[in-house]
C-alpha cells in the first residue's frame, strides 16, 4: 500500500508537487514507498535520484540512477544526474561507463519487458512451425525457403537470448555498489579475517556468493573478497 491513498498515478503527482515545494523529504518517503510495492519505472528512480542528490545522499542516488538506467538505459536525465555525481566524486571508478557494445545490446534489451520478449518469442515459433507443416514437401528443395526459415530460426533464438538475458538484468542481477564509505575487502567471511583493500563508496561491485550477512564480491578490477551486506546495495 502507497503512503498516500489512490493510484500510483495521483502518489507520483503528489510526490512531484513535494519536489516542486523543495520537500524532497517526503517525495522521497513516497517514492520508496512506491517502490516497497513493487512499482518501477524510468521517472520513479529519475525523481528518486533528484530527492536523493538534493539531499546530499550522492551514493543512494547513483543507485536509484543504475535502477532506472536497467529499464531506459539512454534516458539522458539519468545520464546527467550520474555524470554530476561521478564529477563531484572523481574516486568513484569510471567503469561505471559501458563499452559501446555493451550499450547497444542494453538499449536493445530494454526495449521489452521479459514478458514481451517471451510472447515475440512464441509468435515468432508459430509461424515456423505454420510455415514447416504447410510447406514441408518443398523445405529440403527451395534454397531460398531453407534460408528464410533459417533467419527466423536464429531471429527465435535471438529473442529467446534477450527475453531469458532481460529477466536477469531486471530481476536477478548480482551487481551491486558499494554504499558505506571506506568498505572492507577481506580475505573471508570474518570481521578478525586480513584486509585486501578498502573499497570506496560508489563503486560496483559483482555479488558471487554469500554466507549468511557475507558477501563474496568481486571488483572491476578483478580483485574477489568479502564483504558484510550492509555495506553494499543491489541493483534490481
Amino acid at each position: 500500500m502507497s503512503l498516500f491513498a489512490g493510484s500510483i498515478e495521483d502518489d507520483m503527482k503528489k510526490a512531484a508537487k513535494a519536489i516542486q515545494n523543495k520537500d524532497y523529504t517526503t517525495a522521497l518517503k513516497v517514492y520508496q514507498m512506491l517502490e516497497e510495492t513493487g512499482y518501477a519505472s524510468v521517472g520513479l528512480y529519475q525523481n528518486m535520484a533528484i530527492c536523493q542528490s538534493a539531499l546530499q545522499q550522492e551514493i543512494n542516488a547513483l543507485v536509484s540512477v543504475e535502477k532506472g538506467l536497467l529499464y531506459k538505459p539512454e534516458d539522458y536525465e539519468l545520464l546527467k544526474i550520474r555524470e554530476n555525481i561521478l564529477k563531484d566524486h572523481p574516486e568513484i571508478d569510471a567503469h561505471l561507463q559501458s563499452s559501446g557494445f555493451i550499450k547497444l545490446w542494453k538499449k536493445f534489451a530494454s526495449l521489452l519487458l521479459p514478458t514481451g520478449w517471451s510472447v515475440l518469442s512464441l509468435i515468432v515459433l508459430i509461424v515456423v512451425g505454420m510455415i514447416t507443416i504447410k510447406l514441408y514437401p518443398e523445405w529440403g528443395q527451395n534454397s531460398k525457403l531453407k534460408l528464410f526459415g533459417g533467419i527466423l530460426g536464429a531471429i527465435f533464438i535471438l529473442f529467446v537470448i534477450t527475453g531469458i538475458y532481460r529477466n536477469h538484468q531486471l530481476y536477478h542481477s548480482n551487481t551491486a555498489i558499494v554504499a558505506s564509505k571506506q568498505t572492507l575487502l577481506l580475505l573471508g567471511p570474518d570481521k578478525q579475517s586480513p584486509i585486501l583493500d578498502t573499497l570506496i563508496a560508489g563503486n560496483k561491485v559483482y555479488k558471487t556468493d554469500h554466507i549468511g550477512q557475507w558477501w563474496n564480491v568481486q571488483t572491476a578490477f578483478g580483485e574477489r573478497g568479502w564483504i558484510q551486506s550492509e555495506n553494499a546495495v543491489m541493483i534490481r
